[in-house]
């Protein structure tokens, strides 16, 4: 989808933002056709009009937010132990291109110490510049030159992650994710809720929502 505003229900958007991704890449799960307002975001691009050496690309990390929600339930719903450490598949990838070229960006979540009195860690999203090494491919090259190439084998590599990351995160909520697994029921819920459907809710037997 191109420049859409994002519709993820407010429990997964970060400060109340709904960004409007210049494109993004959402991913197609048949156990979330009923609750489109889940589906993740496996893949980001911006349009700027020149590549700053400061940006932060930071409508790129917010756009990439509910993903990393739902990489952190998985991780939580699916380890054996506390130890467990996350599947190192679970980043996505944002671009910022410019008529010049682009740059590409790393997407993901860790567990950080925090001092509050009431937790010992939170999760913090955590956005990484991985490459800026065709942030000019587009000028000074010629169509069929070596570095064209290359610039194809980096792309070709993104959209391979983006398909993987889709189809394990498919996997994962559709085989773990029903009625019966709570990690994801939370998820259902609150979006029932926030689209005033008390209908459903009664119909499942729900009664009362806790505030995790």
């Amino acid at each position: 989808m191109s420049n859409t505003k994002m519709n993820a229900i407010a429990h997964m958007r970060q400060f109340g933002i709904s960004p409007h991704p210049d494109l993004q890449v959402v991913a197609r799960i048949p156990a979330l056709d009923a609750f489109p307002n889940l589906l993740p975001v496996v893949m980001v691009a911006e349009a700027k009009r020149e590549l700053k050496p400061d940006y932060e690309a930071v409508q790129n990390a917010l756009t990439t937010l509910p993903i990393l929600d739902l990489f952190v339930r998985i991780y939580l719903h699916t380890r054996s132990s506390p130890d467990d450490a996350m599947p190192p598949w679970m980043y996505t990838y944002g671009i910022v291109f410019a008529p010049t070229g682009f740059e590409v960006y790393a997407h993901y979540v860790m567990q950080v110490k925090t001092r509050a009195a009431s937790v010992r860690y939170i999760w913090e999203p955590r956005s990484t510049l991985v490459s800026n090494k065709y942030a000019e491919c587009w000028t000074g090259t010629e169509p069929e030159s070596p570095e064209r190439f290359r610039v194809a084998q980096c792309l070709y590599h993104v959209l391979n992650h983006t398909l993987f990351v889709n189809e394990q995160v498919s996997r994962w909520v559709d085989s773990r994710a029903m009625w019966g697994a709570k990690v994801m029921d939370k998820l259902y819920v609150k979006e029932r809720l926030e689209a005033k459907d008390v209908a459903w809710c009664i119909l499942q037997g729900i009664t009362v929502l806790n505030n995790e």
